[in-house]
């Protein structure tokens, strides 16, 4: 068996879902992947340009393409033009030479089509394909990243690319109100996090002095600068440390115990957050929000750190969960800073969480390819 895998995430970026799916895949099947690196699918606007600000990326030039004997990526060339569906044409043209790498792959055998973002592309080579086994992994509810004519465009093409696969992963139960036509496609397989990549389990490492609380992660539209300020200022001799780009900067002047970092490679950013006492999860609840099951949450669990979070998505529902923290800016924080502060997770506890939280638990847990 084979998979051609169209990424939402290039090749050369740092390993999320798409890249330990498809390391999970080879490893069960013994199976080549070719993986398609993803194109623009909207028009680009003025938040684009603080994209190329060094601070805010880590580029792919800048990691090592460590890429196994068994993959071939092929990067497509398109232009940011897919909303506009009177200019598809010009974008049909530039990615023949794509159409013809899968064609050539899907030809050497069994294989199976993987969807991880919607596209006309994906959606084209499911109709040239219609016959070969396919999925798509509806890691986030897409249509909600977008505005107005994007917006409406990328729904149109995920009911079209749900409409063609012959299953549909989805991350949480939130987001099966996206696909209510389509029941019998649906299979849950929650987030995990890379847990070979991790330090041994052990005592973790605490700041030195003033305790903090951290956050690692992109800074986007659904950070909620206004819990993260009344966090610092409920108890100023706590650090917040936030590490990662900032595409979306803080509505006003910060609290003095507010620290921002630039992005940083992986290593670096489990070196970060093991300097943490709690890991800090505030995003706003929004539309794009209220389906999402954060990694950064198994990340800090797997390091041993107790979670404070704002009540959005899959996190709504871990109030019961020892050593989760839920907050309300309007309510009271200095309980739940203490509670979490003073929380310890035993070492049994970290192994526990690993062993049933890792990236290979998770998918051989969803029976995936099960007939």
């Amino acid at each position: 068996m084979r998979l051609v895998y169209l990424s939402p995430l290039p090749w050369r970026s740092f390993s999320q879902r798409p890249h330990m799916f498809v390391e999970w895949f080879h490893l069960r099947h013994e199976a080549e992947v070719l993986w398609v690196d993803p194109y623009p699918t909207r028009l680009p606007d003025w938040h684009d340009l603080r994209r190329l600000h060094p601070s805010l990326n880590l580029g792919a030039a800048d990691l090592p393409d460590r890429r196994p004997a068994w993959i071939t990526v092929v990067q497509p060339v398109a232009l940011p033009m897919e909303p506009l569906t009177g200019l598809t044409g010009v974008n049909a043209v530039l990615l023949r030479n794509v159409h013809a790498a899968i064609d050539d792959f899907l030809s050497g055998g069994d294989c199976i089509i993987g969807i991880g973002k919607p596209s006309a592309l994906a959606l084209k080579v499911l109709q040239r394909h219609p016959n070969v086994r396919s999925f798509f992994d509806a890691m986030d509810d897409y249509p909600a990243f977008y505005r107005g004519l994007a917006k409406r465009a990328m729904q149109r093409r995920m009911d079209r690319i749900a409409s063609h696969v012959s299953r549909i992963l989805i991350t949480s139960v939130a987001l099966k109100r996206r696909f209510r036509e389509h029941q019998s496609k649906l299979l849950l397989v929650r987030n995990a996090c890379d847990t070979a990549s991790l330090p041994p389990v052990g005592p973790t490492p605490r700041a030195n002095g003033h305790p903090v609380l951290g956050y690692v992660g992109t800074i986007g539209n659904w950070f909620d600068w206004t819990l993260l300020s009344a966090l610092a200022e409920t108890d100023p001799s706590v650090r917040i440390r936030l590490v990662g780009p900032t595409y979306v900067p803080p509505p006003k002047t910060l609290p003095k115990n507010v620290e921002v970092w630039s992005a940083r490679g992986h290593e670096a950013a489990v070196e970060a957050m093991r300097s943490f006492s709690v890991g800090l999860i505030p995003f706003k609840y929004t539309e794009l929000t209220y389906s999402v099951d954060p990694i950064k949450y198994y990340e800090y669990r797997a390091l041993g750190l107790p979670v404070i979070s704002s009540r959005f998505g899959r996190m709504a529902f871990r109030d019961a969960e020892a050593g989760v923290f839920l907050v309300d800016e309007h309510a009271d924080l200095s309980s739940p800073m203490r509670s979490a502060l003073g929380y310890r997770y035993d070492q049994n506890e970290i192994k526990a969480f690993r062993e049933h939280n890792s990236w290979t638990a998770r998918f051989d847990a969803g029976s995936i390819f099960a007939d």
